[in-house]
């Protein structure tokens, strides 16, 4: 019985790099994990949309998560994927340089954003994990998916 309550306070976790930086979001919010393609750009879009794709039939914004979180642009590598994201109705696709891992986290190592985070970095940031001796920042999907009104 001890273990099974263990495991119920525990939260599931997708791991992702940008840059050399790890994030993370919850499991729950991913729809799927695709390869890096191409991308329709779209004018007169907010600076943070980088376009859109078709996936069965269904046209997904993608976000620019590299201006969001305040990282230079770069090539997409062999590794880079789309994770797409769903809250309610909404769904968005975020570029990332590499998907890691899943977690699963106990929650007592998931704590606040520290205040020494960047004001405009800080914003996007849910809370922050300590796990295996690494610092994921959790990322607010849903507030990424208000800013685009979709």
């Amino acid at each position: 019985m001890d273990q099974l309550v263990k495991e119920d306070n525990r939260q599931q976790y997708l791991v992702f790099q940008i840059s050399d930086e790890e994030f993370a979001i919850e499991v729950f919010k991913v729809k799927e994990v695709i390869n890096d393609t191409e991308v329709t750009e779209i004018p007169n879009t907010s600076p943070y949309v980088k376009g859109v794709i078709s996936r069965r039939g269904v046209i997904i914004p993608i976000l620019d998560l590299r201006k969001y979180l305040g990282f230079a642009d770069c090539q997409p590598q062999r590794k880079t994927r789309i994770i797409i994201i769903g809250h309610k109705q909404s769904m968005a696709g975020l570029p990332v340089d590499s998907v890691m891992e899943t977690e699963s986290v106990p929650s007592d190592k998931i704590t606040p954003v520290p205040q020494f985070v960047k004001r405009e970095k800080a914003e996007f940031l849910k809370e922050v994990i300590e796990h295996n001796n690494r610092f994921i920042s959790v990322l607010k999907t849903t507030l990424l998916l208000e800013r685009l009104k979709i």
